[in-house]
């Protein structure tokens, strides 16, 4: 091997090596915004109904899910369980929505889970997202990808 040949190599091997070190040493970037938060309890007669505020800050579209009110019991909440079949509702870039849920007919403390995720651009391909979820990772340092769903919770309601 030449001595071109060798340093060649050496800098072939270090340049991709400082390239990382760069990208993984910059900050942790925060999540977009999205923000759940309760926007009223109604009650009448016969039920109670809870809306809740859904606001899309990022600059990708999300898909989610409200689910039933659950209970404070004995100091612990009940079980988040998601009905099988049921579709998420997409909501743009920049975008609002409320979710109205219907609650139990007793007094307490509830708190409304909220299962959510990013989604991929429409019609992507594996390639492109797989594409997506690199970028998020080295926006948001988030390994699980733009498919990943999570739970987040509205709480504080008192019924």
């Amino acid at each position: 091997m030449t001595t071109l040949q060798k340093i060649t190599s050496a800098v072939g091997g270090v340049v991709p090596l400082l390239t990382a070190m760069v990208v993984l040493s910059f900050p942790h970037k925060s999540a977009p915004q999205i923000a759940f938060s309760c926007v009223g309890v109604s009650t009448s007669s016969n039920t109670s109904l809870i809306s809740i505020g859904i606001s899309n800050q990022s600059a990708s579209s999300i898909v989610y899910f409200v689910g039933s009110p659950l209970l404070k019991s004995n100091g612990g909440w009940g079980a988040f369980q998601y009905p099988a079949g049921t579709k998420l509702v997409r909501l743009g870039s920049g975008q609002t929505a409320t979710a109205v849920v219907p609650a139990a007919s007793v007094n307490g403390e509830a708190r409304v889970p909220v299962l959510w995720g990013f989604t991929y651009s429409p019609n992507a391909t594996r390639w492109q997202e797989i594409q997506e979820d690199a970028a998020a990772w080295l926006r948001m340092h988030d390994f699980r990808g733009r498919g990943a769903l999570y739970t987040n919770y509205v709480a504080g309601i008192k019924l």
